[in-house]
Parts: C-alpha cells; structure tokens; sequence
C-alpha cells in the first residue's frame, strides 16, 4: 500500500491496532497539510510520514494543485511540526 492524502485535514490520523494493544496517533500543523502512508508487499510495518507536497511534485507537476513545493529564499523559513502519541487500547 502506497497513498498520498492531499490536503490532510483536520492534521490528524489514527492507527489503531488491536492485535497488538495500542493506537498511534499522528498529528501535524503548519505547512504538513499532506499525508504520505506507506505499507510494504512484506507487511510488519506502516510508515506514515505528514509532508508539505506531493512526492516528486517536481517531476509530476500535474499534481502541484495537491501540494506544490516551497521555493525559500535565502533565510526564509518553513515551518510545521508532528506530534505523535501511543497509547494503549
């Protein structure tokens, strides 16, 4: 599995997973308005990775729409944060 969530609204996602007794949550703010998961062929483990664009966005430029890249300038700053938390269910 391999999915990228475009305009990643309310910045929050949960993954509960009962077999094994917990729940992660994953929330983000700032510029992290896009949601990139991904799940090996293999299983065993989910990456799920809050991003401010589209992955290769500068290849794909169709899809800048759904999360452009940021061209900063020298000494500009972007900025976001992740917050992650697991709990037991």
């Amino acid at each position: 599995f391999d999915a990228h969530f475009a305009g990643w609204r309310p910045q929050r996602a949960v993954l509960d997973r009962p077999v094994a007794g917990v729940a992660v949550t994953v929330s983000a703010s700032g510029v992290l308005s896009n949601l990139h998961v991904y799940v090996p062929p293999e299983g065993g483990l989910v990456c799920i990775e809050p991003v401010s664009h589209v992955p290769d966005v500068h290849n794909r430029t169709a899809l800048a729409t759904f999360g452009d890249l940021n061209i900063l300038e020298p000494k500009a700053v972007l900025s976001g944060s992740v917050h992650l938390n697991v709990s037991s269910l």
